[in-house]
């Protein structure tokens, strides 16, 4: 049988068509890059679909949302918001836990209202700007107003605006009811106790505690119930008769405008006096006692040295 010969395109002619559409498509890339440009540019890479979740980027306003945005059903507006824009609805907006930790357990970093939450720390509803850090850390509401702004670290409990709680068994009540500013207290170490009348104080040391505004206890043991008064030292105390007062040691302050440098827990009942030294036995109003064992009873009266003694 006589087979037929056909005859087909020659290897030349088929690099001639090869080179002539090379050509075409090297002429065309130009036209078809500014078209794919120009629709990115009128659109997003990732579609807003009109649901309360998304995902979104817009690359003409270069504006970025994962989650609910804060107008509901539409896009951020890059005027107003953030580049990156991350709603939640009440949920922490970042979540960082341990994979075997159930839904229901804190976060072990969570970011919600400008308040960050460091291992499990506990933040009221509706606090804005603080901070807690640590598994027993929180920031409750106190009385009339939320903690905002305020800092929680360790095993505490702040209830004050612009508070700061740092140490192990720290309470932080809320500020007088009646006030209308920040208490901006400040507690650091161990079983401190910073109660609502205690605005604008500092409490630092052990088992120390403050009641009253503008005043600073330091040491251990130390309670501070008087405005306007420092405290320094072990045991050292003010009652809310003891305004405006300097202790240093152990006083027993129970008078204002008293100057006290002593170990001796004697009640000091004379205002406007001055006690230094250890022992003393009593003191008058505007009275001075200097040395150990004084007995300066008098008002007005001076008494210099060991056992003096003034009436």
């Amino acid at each position: 049988m006589k087979m037929k010969r056909l005859s087909g395109f020659s290897l030349m002619e088929m690099m001639i068509v090869l080179l002539i559409v090379s050509i075409v498509a090297a002429a065309s890339a130009p036209m078809i890059n500014r078209r794919m440009v120009s629709e990115a540019a009128n659109g997003c890479e990732w579609e807003w679909n009109n649901d309360l979740s998304a995902l979104y980027f817009d690359r003409l306003n270069n504006a970025v949302a994962i989650g609910t945005s804060e107008s509901g059903r539409v896009p951020p507006d890059p005027n107003t918001t953030p580049r990156l824009h991350i709603a939640s609805e009440g949920n922490p907006h970042i979540r960082l836990t341990d994979e075997t930790q159930t839904p229901n357990v804190a976060a072990n970093i969570s970011f919600l209202n400008n308040n960050i939450s460091f291992t499990a720390g506990t933040i009221e509803p509706g606090t804005t700007g603080g901070v807690a850090i640590g598994p027993d850390a929180s920031l409750r509401r106190g009385e009339d107003k939320l903690p905002n702004d305020a800092i929680a670290i360790g095993n505490v409990t702040a209830k004050q605006a612009s508070g700061i709680a740092i140490g192990n068994n720290v309470q932080m009540e809320a500020g007088k009811v009646s006030s209308k500013v920040s208490v901006n207290t400040i507690a650091i170490g161990t079983s401190l106790n910073a109660y609502k009348y205690a605005d604008n104080s500092i409490i630092m040391g052990i088992d120390s505690s403050s009641n009253a505004i503008n005043n600073i206890a330091i040491g251990q043991g130390v309670t501070n119930n008087a405005d306007r008064t420092i405290l320094f030292g072990r045991g050292a105390s003010a009652n809310i008769a003891g305004d405006n007062s300097i202790g240093i040691g152990s006083p027993s302050i129970k008078a204002e405008n008293v100057i006290a440098v002593t170990t001796s827990t004697t009640d000091i009942t004379g205002s406007s006096s001055v006690v230094i030294g250890g022992g003393f036995t009593s003191i008058g109003t505007a009275a001075v006692s200097m040395g150990a064992n004084g007995n300066a009873s008098g008002e007005t009266s001076v008494a210099i040295g060991f056992r003096a003694h003034a009436t």
